[in-house]
């Protein structure tokens, strides 16, 4: 039984589709700010960034959706986000 579970864990590691979880920048966080107790993230995922609020009990809910080539225009040049 063990081997059949290390043979799937690496065929997933080695999968396409399961490459950007590892680290390989898919989500990257370009601020984080208190409100209160709960914590307002500003995430860029893949081609989007998304305004994201989470409380201390576990609990987040997303408030907005932008495509990031728009995100750039309105915020700016100064927010790279990692790339040029």
């Amino acid at each position: 039984m063990s081997v059949i579970g290390l043979m799937a864990f690496g065929a997933l590691r080695l999968s396409p589709r399961f490459r950007g979880i590892g680290g390989g920048g898919v989500v990257s966080v370009l601020s984080v700010t208190p409100v209160g107790r709960d914590l307002l993230y500003v995430l860029r995922v893949g081609p989007s960034v998304m305004a994201v609020i989470s409380s201390p009990k576990g609990e987040f809910a997303v408030l907005d959706r932008w495509d990031w080539e728009s995100w750039r225009a309105e915020v700016g040049e100064g927010a790279s986000g990692g790339e040029a």
